[in-house]
């Protein structure tokens, strides 16, 4: 990151949107904070395109990953995406 002069990398918490019941969760970017020891944050980064199943879509988790002692700058910037975008919304409950 200090090579390309970059403050954060951006980029899909996973890979594999919904993983079924009683099945491995795989394909996951998670794992690059707990290898590198970098600090990461992850926040909403919008839902998925609607389904039968999922009629507002499937919530897209992000995750920021910074360079050691980047905490302060990475809640800043989640939280000014946050703000600017708006994605995060409340469950859509089903009437039975």
């Amino acid at each position: 990151m200090l090579k390309q002069h970059l403050d954060a990398i951006l980029y899909p918490h996973q890979k594999r949107l919904i993983v079924p019941v009683g099945e491995d969760q795989v394909e996951r970017n998670g794992v690059l904070s707990n290898s590198t020891g970098f600090p990461s944050m992850t926040f909403p980064g919008g839902f998925s395109h609607p389904t039968e199943s999922a009629p507002i879509g499937v919530p897209i988790g992000i995750e920021l990953l910074g360079p050691e002692w980047s905490e302060a700058k990475l809640l800043n910037y989640a939280y000014a995406f946050e703000q600017a975008t708006q994605y995060r919304r409340p469950p859509q409950l089903k009437a039975d």
